[in-house]
């Protein structure tokens, strides 16, 4: 399966971004540990990265375009703090668009994969590195 889709079903069904993410943490430390210089180098090193790459698709860009856009509203929906949902929508893209050209890349899998244990990733807020693949398959199980 896609797992741009698959994402997009998880979040549907709140097994990914469920209101549990967003609970707890002090909103304004989260921004600034995203500020944080060894967590926005390493994003932004990504994000270079996958810009670097050759354009996706028009159906992979839609696909995109769609795990975005919900991981905007869902966060949003969550927390009422736009800048936080901003940030969680930036991820989702270079996840997202990571998942499809560079699936192996453990930046990707670390930010995926703390959002699947119900975290927001910030400097030392990042899980460790798994196959996208397992990730995908034990949210799917509770599905």
């Amino acid at each position: 399966m896609n797992p741009v889709r698959a994402l997009i079903r998880l979040i549907e069904a709140g097994l990914l971004l469920g209101r549990r993410t967003f609970e707890g943490p002090e909103v304004a430390a989260l921004l600034n540990s995203r500020d944080d210089r060894s967590f926005e180098t390493e994003w932004l090193s990504l994000f270079r990265r996958l810009e670097a790459l050759p354009a996706l698709d028009d159906e992979d860009k839609k696909q995109v375009d769609a795990l975005r856009e919900k991981a905007f509203k869902v966060a949003y929906k969550h927390s009422r703090e736009p800048d936080l949902a901003g940030y969680v929508s930036d991820d989702f893209e270079v996840i997202g668009r990571g998942l499809l050209v560079t699936p192996a890349d453990s930046f990707v899998q670390r930010l995926l994969n703390t959002y699947a244990q119900g975290r927001v990733p910030g400097a030392g807020k990042l899980s460790q590195a798994r196959p996208t693949e397992q990730v995908i398959a034990e949210l799917e199980s509770e599905l």
